[in-house]
């Protein structure tokens, strides 16, 4: 019998492919929990299953009732009275036992044995099942006999929750000691040109006249003046500072003093063209190579960077694999490296790229005495650690308060989407100046600027799938003060060179607190105080969740990578037609199997690598459940008591705060809704004139 789960998760693909909309905004994994546990025979019964409104089953319930129809329960003839005990006994073991499950994985945990599967998290799964004793009512019954029942179980769908194994990592709280940091391996293809750097004045004030002559800043701060001095003494630095602190100016200085050519490796392209502009402004060679400039302009100025005209070259680390960059690389008389978001490089970051691997290739090539400056504003002990074993051991680390203290953080609690909306409005209505509104989705920030507008607020929404011209003049725009708040997914703001945004509000939290710090950061960067505010509703957690079990694809996907990669080299593009997978989903399965050394790039195909491992599925589980650990603790801030700024930074262990005296907890707010129909009827209004928009 055809697994239900399969199907319906086929047709909400197929209606979500057709509509150009994520799976997600046709049917949540909840909708298909539930129509798999009360499997509706008609419209009348569809109404009582989860996310059906008259809309949904107006567009989709004779699709999903077709499915559901042919899939009745009935009883199954090969399953006699006895056995019929022993499911019902596997199932009601099954559903005190503390997880979701999938099919392998609940095999392996019931047959009460890890003799076969003799891998670190097979054996916790084990050892949870026995600490719960899950196997003592199943030790009567032959294992055959329970291996049949569940599979019965698994054909009725009723633990059929998700596929593959990755549900299983929430069984356990897995032991990090466990999971040792591992210095990534690097390639030797690339070969440096190196600039030495003679810096004999080292005297403070000296420095400080050539700062305001430069820059036109008085002085530097302790923190700065400590990163510059060891830079100018040619020592390799980490530092962790707050947003806004300044931590640029430290290697900007730098490079205009030494004679090569710094080169700046960032992520943030909005970031790269403000920071290009304002450094040429002040008569400062720099330039960048980024995606968004012609090939032209890209050969035009890392020719410039060979002929030693460029104080600095800013730089993606993706540009890092073309292979015009590793044969023009050598030709540049470099002074300096310098990683930007440096907890990018780390396995243990909430963003690895592994991109940023590949500037390992030149750190590896430099003598210990070449000046590196890796900055960020966000890295925990951990992070550290990993990054430190990454450029050295004799990685100097100058780490300052985290504390924002013109900060207000809020978090207010919401019951459904007309609350946000509600709240939404009295925010900006009562803030001067403008401010930022991050969403989950690319559909979210459409319908909250179009609800701006609605409301008389000058407003735009930002995605990455905008056309990169709209979105530098969005941005262009924004820094203007042109609109009183710009509506955007995480796509912006990391970047952006405005320093007075009064009001930072989240329609839905992200899934991490290193993500929310940095996003939040982009608020009062004058120093002047500024609104902070979070939209918390409970089921946006599980919002979270699908982003977080879908950035990568199923285990099978990888199987069969190996399998056609082995059988011929192929590029990304044919990987991507080969195994039915996005261009963002193939890019992150084959960064996972360079990785893991199983493949190699050659050009522009990648190649199976002779005597490569086995598949180490473990460890791309590893990093699921850090993700879904992650998501746990930015979940507990929301629900805090305590100080929201204490807890921000003790989870980047700063515990010099005690409390900042301005949070809603601090402050004992309660948030009351008031005057709420007067609204809810402008609500109303909004979704009529606007039916293109789906009330949830």
């Amino acid at each position: 019998m055809e697994d239900l789960f399969g199907l319906l998760k086929q047709l909400r693909f197929e209606l979500s492919k057709s509509e150009e909309i994520p799976a997600f905004c046709v049917f949540s994994n909840k909708t298909l929990d539930d129509l798999i546990e009360k499997l509706p025979q008609n419209l009348d019964e569809l109404k009582e299953v989860y996310g059906f409104g008259k809309t949904k089953i107006e567009k989709y319930g004779l699709q999903v009732l077709e499915i559901t129809k042919n899939y009745k329960k009935e009883e199954n003839p090969r399953i006699k009275k006895e056995d019929n005990i022993v499911e019902s006994t596997v199932y009601n073991c099954i559903k005190k036992f503390n997880g979701e499950f999938g099919k392998q994985g609940v095999i392996k945990i019931l047959k009460g044995s890890n003799a076969v599967f003799n891998t670190y998290y097979t054996e916790l799964y084990y050892k949870s099942a026995i600490n719960s004793e899950f196997f003592s009512k199943l030790e009567k019954y032959p294992k055959k006999d329970i291996e049949n029942a569940l599979l019965a179980l698994i054909n009725k769908n009723k633990i059929m929750k998700t596929p593959g194994t990755r549900p299983l990592l929430r069984i356990v709280d897995v032991d990090y000691s466990k999971i040792k940091t591992k210095k990534l391996k690097v390639t030797n293809s690339i070969k440096i040109n190196i600039k030495e750097n003679k810096i004999d004045n080292k005297d403070r004030n000296f420095h400080k006249k050539r700062l305001c002559e430069i820059f036109g800043y008085k002085d530097f701060h302790d923190n700065q003046w400590s990163v510059t001095k060891k830079l100018l003494d040619n020592k390799r630095v980490l530092i962790i500072e707050k947003t806004g602190f300044g931590k640029s100016l430290c290697y900007q200085y730098c490079a205009n003093l030494f004679k090569g050519t710094t080169l700046v490796f960032s992520p943030l392209l909005s970031l790269i063209r403000d920071q290009v502009e304002t450094l040429k402004e002040k008569g400062i060679k720099a330039d960048c190579i980024i995606s968004e400039q012609s090939k032209e302009k890209n050969d035009e100025i890392i020719n410039n960077a060979i002929k030693g005209e460029l104080s600095m070259l800013y730089i993606s680390p993706e540009r890092l694999e073309s292979d015009f960059w590793i044969k023009y690389i050598s030709r540049i008389k470099v002074s300096m490296i310098v990683i930007d978001e440096a907890h990018c490089i780390s396995q243990w970051g909430h963003d690895f790229r592994p991109q940023y691997r590949r500037i390992l290739n030149l750190v590896e090539k430099l003598p210990s005495n070449f000046p590196i400056l890796a900055l960020t504003a966000t890295a925990t002990k951990k992070v550290v650690e990993d990054i430190k074993m990454q450029i050295g051991e004799n990685l100097e680390i100058i780490k300052g308060s985290l504390l924002r203290d013109n900060l207000q953080l809020h978090t207010i609690f919401c019951n459904n989407q007309d609350e946000k909306f509600y709240w939404i409005k009295r925010i900006i209505d009562k803030i001067e100046g403008n401010g930022l509104i991050y969403c989950a989705t690319r559909q979210d920030t459409i319908l909250i600027s179009a609800w701006l507008k609605f409301l008389g607020i000058s407003s735009c929404y930002y995605h990455g799938a905008l056309d990169k011209n709209k979105r530098k003049e969005i941005e262009g725009e924004f820094k203007k003060g042109t609109y009183k708040a710009i509506v955007s997914t995480n796509a912006l703001g990391m970047g952006v060179d405005k320093k007075d945004i009064r009001f930072v509000i989240h329609f839905q939290f992200p899934e991490n607190l290193m993500s929310y710090y940095q996003e939040i950061g982009r608020a009062g960067r004058d120093g002047l105080l500024s609104q902070v505010v979070l939209l918390y509703n409970p089921k946006d957690k599980q919002l979270c969740e699908f982003f977080i079990e879908n950035s990568r694809p199923e285990i099978k996907k990888y199987k069969n990578a190996i399998v056609k990669i082995k059988n011929k080299p192929r590029t990304k593009q044919e990987l991507s037609c080969d195994l039915y997978l996005s261009e963002s989903q193939v890019s992150t399965l084959i960064n996972d199997l360079v990785d893991q050394e199983i493949i190699v790039k050659e050009d522009k195909t990648y190649k199976y690598c002779a005597k490569a491992p086995k598949l180490d599925e473990n460890y791309l589980l590893w990093q699921m459940n850090q993700k879904l650990n992650e998501l746990e603790k930015m979940t507990n801030y929301a629900q805090t008591k305590t100080c929201r700024m204490k807890y921000l930074c003790n989870y980047f262990e700063d515990y010099t705060l005690e409390k900042c005296d301005k949070c809603d907890n601090c402050k004992n707010y309660v948030f009351k809704v008031e005057d709420f129909n007067k609204t809810k009827e402008k609500i109303d209004e909004f979704f009529y004139k606007n039916p293109e928009f789906e009330k949830k």
